[in-house]
């Protein structure tokens, strides 16, 4: 019996994303496109990787945040303070009142608002002028992703 090789890595993308991130991007941007970081590798250990650039990591972190239901953990309240500031830098300036409303929701929000996602990125269908390089090799950020460029995995 012949074992052949694995199949070569295919021309796709990883993202996590916490649930409550996907909801505010999709109360803050009309287009219905979206903004993420993408890693080549699912778990690139190769240096030099940061954890913010390890797709796996920030699964494994958001994943057992919520299950252990950690009010306290470091990477739910990076994420809601993250969410909160774009929110005031994409509406403030022209809508006060939804970005005071989107602002309470983050705020208010349980931590299974923050079940991660994984997203498969179609790279084939983003184009290199919406890459832009990020601080590690593996890593970009795509502006004006589609839903058609990507699929959801829901993983427990």
């Amino acid at each position: 019996m012949d074992v052949s090789s694995p199949p070569a890595p295919t021309d796709q993308g990883y993202s996590v994303q916490a649930w409550i991130s996907r909801w505010t991007q999709d109360q803050l941007r009309s287009d219905g496109t979206y903004r993420a970081w993408v890693s080549v590798e699912f778990n690139p250990v190769v240096p030099p990787v940061g954890n913010s650039a390890r797709p796996v990591w920030l699964f494994s972190e958001l994943s057992t945040a919520v299950k252990l239901q950690d009010v306290a953990h470091p990477k739910v309240a990076t994420i809601r303070e993250n969410l909160k500031a774009a929110t005031v830098t994409v509406l403030w300036a022209h809508d006060r009142i939804k970005a005071q409303e989107i602002w309470s929701a983050i705020d208010a929000a349980d931590l299974d608002k923050f079940f991660p996602e994984i997203w498969l990125i179609k790279l084939d269908r983003v184009p290199g002028d919406r890459r832009i390089a990020g601080q590690y090799w593996n890593e970009f950020l795509v502006d004006k992703l589609a839903t058609d460029e990507f699929d959801t995995l829901n993983w427990s």
